[in-house]
Parts: structure tokens; C-alpha cells; sequence
């Protein structure tokens, strides 16, 4: 069920950012974005006496936040803008590269198996993105084109996304995952504010 709506809710992001994007910034709804789940989590996290403290760890753990949060804070930027140049449905397909990214960044960097179902799937993510490009190969080769680089955005996007889920994995052996999003929509909040 959580996983459903988070699905209902990421399909109708790109809908609500489309229409943001005629009245204000990409980087400044970021922001805004940041700022009230950043808020929510204060509250939250305040009101159960478990704010994570950044004392309690070594200087590479706090390396893995700062580059996490450039990673999530840059691929939300880059999502929104990229909706100046290609339409929802494209950057919804295009940003399914983030799972297929995942699935290389495991098995590569944390040596997770890839089983057969995993195959099947990868498979089917690659077979996906063909069929919804199938008939735009031609126009995506053309690097003038506003769909090209609207598409290599949102590419940049998952990557950057890739980059934040992966250092996650590694965050989550000394801060919970809210406590990580706190950290991550915090110095997101500030490093943003000079852009808004």
C-alpha cells in the first residue's frame, strides 16, 4: 500500500512541477520542497527526542551526508528543470533509469547478488525505455534538440539520485533513514537559499 501511493504520488509529481514551473524557479521549489519536509522532520524528530547529532560520527560519515544531500538536493533540481524541456510522461519514463542505476551501483559497490528475477527485471526496464523511445531515436541523436536535452537532465537526475540511495545504504548503519532525510533536506535548505 505505502508503496503504491509513494508510485501514485511520484506519477502525478511531474504533472504539479509542470504547472509550478510557469510561476517560479526550479531551484526555488526545490527549496520549498526541502523546506517543509525539513520542518515536518524537525517537528517530528524534536518531538521524540531523536535529532541525530553530527558529533557522534567521524568526518567521512559526515562527507557521505554532504555528498548524499548534493546527490538528492541535484536530482530534484534537475527533475524540475527538466521539465522547461520535455513533458511529464517523458521525464517519468526516462527517471526509471534510477532503479536500473541502483541495481549496478549494489552489485558493483556492495557486491549484492543479481538473481534471476533482478535479471528479468533489469531486462524489462531496458525493454521499456526502448519501446517509449523507439520512434524519437532519431530526434534523441540530435543534441539541438529540446526533448535531447531535457532527457540528458533527467539522466543526470537519476545519477545523481543513484549517487544519494547508495551512500544511504551506508548511512543507515549510524543514523535511521528519517534521520538521514533530515540531515540531507537541512543542508539542502541552506546551500539552496542563495538560488531562490
Amino acid at each position: 500500500l505505502l508503496s503504491l501511493t509513494a508510485a501514485l504520488l511520484w506519477g502525478m509529481l511531474p504533472v504539479a512541477l509542470k504547472e509550478l514551473l510557469a510561476g517560479m524557479s526550479a531551484s526555488t521549489i526545490v527549496w520549498y520542497r526541502f523546506l517543509v519536509a525539513g520542518v515536518v522532520l524537525l517537528i517530528w524528530l524534536g518531538a521524540r527526542g531523536q535529532l541525530p547529532k553530527l558529533t557522534k560520527v567521524n568526518s567521512r560519515i559526515r562527507w557521505f551526508l554532504a555528498i548524499a544531500a548534493i546527490g538528492l538536493s541535484s536530482n530534484y533540481y534537475l527533475f524540475s528543470f527538466s521539465l522547461n524541456f520535455i513533458n511529464g510522461e517523458t521525464s517519468e519514463a526516462v527517471i526509471q533509469l534510477t532503479t536500473l542505476f541502483l541495481i549496478i551501483g549494489g552489485v558493483l559497490i556492495y557486491k549484492e547478488p543479481f538473481v534471476g528475477i533482478q535479471k528479468i527485471g533489469t531486462a524489462l526496464i531496458v525493454l521499456g525505455l526502448i519501446l517509449f523511445f523507439n520512434d524519437r531515436l532519431s530526434e534523441l541523436a540530435n543534441t539541438d534538440n529540446t526533448e535531447t536535452i531535457g532527457v540528458l537532465i533527467v539522466v543526470a537526475a537519476a545519477i545523481t539520485w543513484t549517487v544519494y540511495a547508495l551512500l544511504q545504504k551506508r548511512l543507515l548503519l549510524n543514523y535511521s533513514s528519517v534521520q538521514i532525510l533530515f540531515l540531507i533536506y537541512w543542508f539542502s535548505i541552506f546551500a539552496l537559499l542563495p538560488f531562490i
